[in-house]
């Protein structure tokens, strides 16, 4: 069933949000609480148990996206460039406080004070970078996705395709459904193509159930296809 995949997906994604934030309220003593301003529990580390707690999560949630993938080249190459992303945007927000700890002093006290909490302990930038990094890169995957169907579709269709095709028209029904396009577009152009039910039952020579087809071909040796011949190409 493909119900268990995604319930354990669910389940180590969500274990692999919870981990750290639960070892560090662990770790927090309730008198940090009501020091705040100078609480600095955000930049400890966990104990070390919660720590490979996490990377043992993490190793089966990266295992199971690449073993249970019908193409595993594909999800290490996501997996890789997701890692990548992480790595470049904690690197942009690393170098955006930078940049805001050497900007120089302004007179405003309202702007000073944005300037300062850009670097300050315990700042946002890292996750706002981060999350708005990893919403523009998903943007721009979808808009190279939907160029590229647009660009396959589009390339793969021959010059002159039909607008429409009817399908199990019987010998017996075929004047009757062409009187009815005609009178529905009499400027129309019907082309009738005869077509029977049959199967594969050998290629090169090699029996269908025992041939090896590439992967993403199996279905065309699978069961009844639909068939047309004509007299000339």
């Amino acid at each position: 069933s493909a119900l268990w995949p995604g319930a354990v997906f669910g389940l180590l994604t969500a274990l692999i949000f919870a981990i750290w934030p639960l070892a560090l309220a662990q770790g927090t003593r309730p008198t940090d609480l009501f020091r705040a301003s100078t609480w600095s529990g955000g930049n400890q580390w966990p104990s070390p148990i919660y720590i490979v707690a996490l990377i043992i999560a993490v190793s089966a949630l990266i295992a199971m996206a690449i073993l249970l993938s019908g193409n595993r080249f594909v999800a290490i190459v996501f997996i890789s460039a997701t890692a990548v992303s992480f790595v470049m945007l904690r690197l942009v927000a690393i170098a955006i406080q930078w940049l805001a700890r050497m900007a120089p002093a302004v007179r405003w006290p309202e702007l000073r004070m944005a300037i300062a909490n850009i670097y300050r302990p315990g700042s946002l930038t890292p996750s706002v970078t981060l999350s708005l990094g990893l919403g523009l890169s998903l943007l721009v995957a979808l808009a190279a996705i939907e160029s590229n169907l647009r660009y396959q579709i589009a390339g793969n269709l021959p010059q002159q395709a039909p607008d429409f095709f009817f399908v199990d028209i019987q010998n017996g029904e075929i004047d009757e459904f062409r009187e009815k396009l005609d009178a529905l577009a009499p400027e129309g152009k019907t082309i009738a193509v005869p077509m029977l039910r049959g199967r594969i039952i050998e290629l090169k020579g090699i029996a269908a159930e025992n041939y090896k087809a590439e992967a993403g071909g199996e279905w065309v040796l699978r069961g009844d296809r639909g068939i047309t011949y004509a007299e000339r190409i």
